[in-house]
């Protein structure tokens, strides 16, 4: 009897070892890649400076927290269970801050969220709409935004918010699908949408006449098309998401001016990737999560990048099953089982080294034991004058629709 449990504890241990290795990391990854180890629970943590001077972490009580030099300010004082996201640019001017609130109990994926805008050092919060998606454009000076109850596009300039303008997306079958957008001035937007027969489309807006280009079109709805900027360029990819496709494209344009007649592929496979691509960690190479083959039925998919010059293509993670890429203020890094893997930049999250804390400050700010009774009362936001739809005229702002 003893021997059969001996046995029986072996080969279960035998069993986890073999499908830990070869059936994909089922249970933890076998990777060489460097976590980021912080102090703070690293899924609290939603951003973190290049520098490592300053982090924004949240609580369960629906606090978002910034903290720097062993300060705590308290940015946001929501309801527990809030869950923010925080959105910063390679112009470290202005941050986005994104409230869902009731999050692990309303499932909706077109919930209308608070879109907050912070200064980089923390200050002047300011409360300019409700949705999601939000994103920094032109230098920091314009802010976007999607309300998918409306299918609207808001564009607000963030100096002076009178400038203001909406685009109303076409899409009439998926109710789940996120326009991306480029400001190429302001006045002329690139976004992507569905026409009438449900394919992914390329269009530029015209703020000035209100009127839409259609650039570019996929043949089907087994295809999608996905853009991404940096300073210099404008990448544009083709992607399908059905076996009968089985194949990716990225083109690369110039971004001032944008043309299309100066396009120039830099990426082509017969597999549908997973794209997701990042072109603004690098002015030498883009990144994207790549479909990998393997030598069994199992999926497997991996970051990559390619080289603008030579299209070499390097594998970067080693965790058999990559689904994100995020550009965290410098540092390029994947997100894998509740830990963010560093891919490349500097691991300098930490400087124990760098200033010792003021006798009064007993605990690390990192270790979340800071009572928000103690902490920094939160600035009231302000909600930005004439934050609604974003129509009418004399005042800079406009609205446009149409079919495409």
């Amino acid at each position: 009897m003893r021997l059969h449990l001996k046995l029986m504890v072996y080969f279960f241990l035998l069993t986890i070892f073999w499908v830990a290795v070869d059936g994909g990391f089922a249970f933890g990854a076998l990777t060489k890649l460097k976590p980021i180890i912080t102090k703070q629970d690293i899924t609290n943590l939603r951003f973190l400076s290049n520098d490592g001077r300053f982090s924004l972490y949240q609580r369960r009580s629906g606090s978002l927290l910034y903290s720097t030099n062993y300060k705590v300010t308290e940015i946001v004082k929501s309801s527990p269970g809030t869950h923010f996201t925080v959105i910063g640019s390679t112009e470290r001017k202005k941050l986005l801050v994104e409230e869902r609130n009731d999050y692990f109990r309303s499932f909706s994926l077109r919930q209308a969220n608070n879109i907050y805008v912070l200064n980089y050092d923390g200050t002047g919060l300011r409360l300019f709409g409700k949705g999601q998606s939000p994103q920094l454009h032109l230098a920091d000076t314009w802010l976007s935004f999607f309300d998918p109850s409306i299918k609207e596009l808001q564009f607000i300039n963030i100096t002076n918010d009178t400038l203001q303008f909406s685009i109303k997306i076409n899409n009439p079958f998926n109710p789940y699908f996120i326009p991306q957008t480029i400001m190429l001035s302001e006045f002329k937007v690139l976004l992507t949408d569905l026409n009438s027969s449900g394919h992914s489309a390329l269009l530029e807006f015209n703020r000035k006449d209100k009127k839409f280009s259609t650039l570019q079109k996929v043949d089907s709805h087994e295809s999608k098309i996905e853009i991404c900027n940096s300073d210099t360029s404008i990448f544009v990819a083709h992607i399908g998401t059905n076996n009968s496709t089985n194949h990716s494209m990225v083109t690369q344009y110039p971004f001032r001016p944008f043309s299309l007649d100066n396009g120039k592929i830099i990426y082509e496979s017969r597999n549908n990737e997973i794209g997701n691509i990042v072109c603004n960690f690098s002015p030498q190479k883009i990144y994207l999560v790549q479909v990998t083959p393997t030598d069994t039925a199992s999926f497997s998919s991996e970051v990559v990048s390619v080289d603008l010059m030579s299209k070499k293509i390097t594998t970067l993670s080693d965790i058999n099953n990559a689904t994100q890429i995020l550009n965290l203020d410098g540092r390029l890094v994947t997100p894998f089982q509740g830990k963010f893997y560093m891919l490349e930049g500097t691991n300098n999250v930490f400087d124990d080294t760098l200033n010792t804390p003021p006798s009064s400050i007993a605990s690390d700010p990192f270790l979340d034991k800071i009572d928000s009774a103690s902490a920094t009362p939160a600035p009231s936001p302000i909600p930005a004058a004439g934050s609604g739809k974003g129509s009418g005229s004399g005042n800079g702002s406009g609205s446009g629709s149409g079919k495409k």
